[in-house]
């Protein structure tokens, strides 16, 4: 990801389907701090992908070097996923 870009990141659902999506919250670490998070309301989810755009701002706010991306999400019924 680069500075000042408008990246979109697509994450691909194979273990829980669209519809039994409660919450979601991508969260965006750089340095193990908390730099970004964006939640349901923030990104488009189809069948089989969620897809999450971010701002010329918002990229702004990453230092150069690695940024940590985790996707988390709580079903309907109630189970706590979350990627590596």
């Amino acid at each position: 990801m680069r500075r000042l870009t408008t990246p979109q990141h697509d994450f691909m659902l194979t273990d829980v389907p669209a519809a039994a999506i409660a919450k979601l919250r991508v969260t965006y670490a750089q340095k193990q701090n908390v730099i970004l998070e964006k939640t349901e309301a923030d990104a488009v989810i189809s069948a089989d992908k969620i897809t999450v755009r971010l701002t010329q701002d918002e990229t702004a706010l990453f230092e150069s070097g690695t940024v940590k991306i985790q996707l988390r999400v709580l079903t309907t019924a109630g189970h706590a996923l979350a990627s590596p």
